[in-house]
């Protein structure tokens, strides 16, 4: 019996549902228990394999935060808060705000720690929600105006952490002001660092992963078809 499912049945946000659709599954069962155990098979080997991919991500993730954190990067220019946005719109929903934030925390062993982490943690966990929200609304307008709304809020919730925690400015509410005066300069560079970095970070996604797991999950379904290019 050969029966090839299409690669285009394997969606990018219902890989899950896809794979688990169990419903299905045993109608198909109960009318055709042969027919019914075939697909099961297929649908079990990519699930494993999905679940493998999950794993693997989850350990690439934290890596490539820390390594973003420790290599030299102009002020405010890493792509940390851009691998917290990713991470909450592809990131399986259980991982995707821990993970980085755990990357942030081995990547702060190293560094020090300081007083203005809960800002920071913070922001980026905001940084993250918003990310699970373009999961759901993901459009090229929606992934630009949530990258700067996320530049912006991260530049105020920071920078009232510097004035809130340190004495380099007075605590009224003109130190507050003075604050953010001298950190626009590094608001700049909050900008174009997550613009580039959000812009490399999907664009390799959409057009170079995603096809290439897609691929995948396909020739796990049907290794025939593996046999067949060989």
């Amino acid at each position: 019996m050969k029966i090839l499912i299409s690669a285009a049945t394997v969606t990018d946000r219902k890989l899950d549902s896809f794979i688990l659709s169990r419903a299905g599954i045993c109608l198909c069962i109960d009318k055709n228990p042969r027919l019914g155990g075939f697909f099961m098979e297929k649908l079990l080997r990519a699930k494993k394999l999905i679940d493998k991919n999950k794993i693997v991500n989850s350990f690439i993730l934290i890596i490539l935060v820390v390594i973003a954190r420790l290599l030299p990067h102009p002020p405010n220019m890493s792509p940390l808060t851009a691998i917290m946005l990713f991470s909450g719109v592809y990131l399986n929903k259980k991982y995707a705000l821990s993970l980085p934030l755990i990357g942030l925390f081995i990547s702060d062993i190293f560094l020090g720690f300081y007083w203005q982490m809960p800002f920071v943690y913070g922001s980026f966990l905001i940084t993250g929600l918003l990310g699970l929200w373009i999961r759901r609304y993901k459009t090229k307008a929606n992934i630009v105006g949530i990258t700067l709304l996320s530049s912006l809020q991260f530049f105020i919730i920071t920078n009232f952490g510097v004035w809130l925690t340190t004495s380099f400015y007075p605590h009224t509410l003109s130190g507050l002001f003075n604050c953010y005066i001298l950190a626009l300069p590094f608001f700049r560079n909050t900008i174009m660092g997550y613009l580039l970095y959000i812009g490399l970070f999907f664009s390799s996604y959409e057009l170079v992963i995603k096809p290439w797991f897609k691929q995948r999950i396909y020739l796990s379904i049907n290794p025939e078809e593996n046999s067949h290019e060989k």
